[in-house]
């Protein structure tokens, strides 16, 4: 959208072929926010990549969103890769890698190559329940990459969040949840729906119901 004379004006959009179904069955295409891409190498440098409640992940063209197609061909990609349930959370990236989280479901890595996402994608071992999380990253740069999430199941009974870290390079292997730890030495405060962690300084930062929690390396 660009304003003109003080007005929002539409540039350009995309509508899933099944927006009608959607919209009686609330499967609305907002719930999992657009996730922009950095220039990509292939014939659509530059993409944008969003899933909804229908359980489909959609990677756009954002010079050329597609508008409304049969079978949402103006899309680049569209993968139906039967997540266990509806996509809140939003997705990730990091050097050419597609992270996304659905509810009741295992985070999945995808690979991109030339702006394309590979099927299948790698999965994680651990299920996270409703509503999902949305996913963090921190690394040095393009090496020693380590994906971030909050578990929220507990978020209606007051019980603890939990946070994952999970290897970036292949999202399989587990490096640690703050559940594991003896003695609840690492618990963190009352979950609550849609954190996201926050790496700064060697520390992630997650809020809860009652504090905000800092994890780090121990002395």
């Amino acid at each position: 959208m660009q304003v003109q004379s003080g007005q929002f004006q539409v540039l350009d959009y995309f509508t899933p072929d099944n927006q009608a179904i959607m919209a009686e069955e609330d499967w609305d295409l907002g719930s999992d926010p657009g996730l922009v891409l950095p220039d990509q190498p292939g014939p659509y440098p530059h993409l944008l990549a969003t899933a909804g409640k229908d359980i489909r992940l959609w990677i756009l063209n954002r010079d050329n969103l597609g508008h409304l197609q049969a079978q949402d061909a103006g899309a680049v990609q569209v993968i139906q890769e039967s997540f266990a349930g509806l996509l809140f959370a939003g997705g990730a990236y990091w050097n050419n890698h597609l992270y996304f989280q659905a509810a009741t479901d295992v985070l999945r890595g995808f690979t991109l190559q030339n702006g394309v996402a590979q099927i299948p994608p790698t999965l994680a071992g651990s299920v996270i329940g409703y509503p999902g999380a949305p996913a963090g990253l921190s690394a040095n740069g393009t090496s020693n990459g380590i994906v971030w999430m909050v578990q929220a199941d507990a978020f209606g009974s007051g019980g603890p969040a939990v946070l994952y870290a999970f290897d970036a390079t292949n999202v399989a292997t587990e490096l640690y949840n703050s559940a594991q730890a003896l003695n609840f030495r690492d618990q963190a405060g009352p979950a609550v729906k849609f954190v996201f962690p926050t790496v700064a300084n060697g520390k992630v930062y997650i809020g809860t119901g009652t504090e905000v929690d800092v994890y780090g390396l121990l002395p």
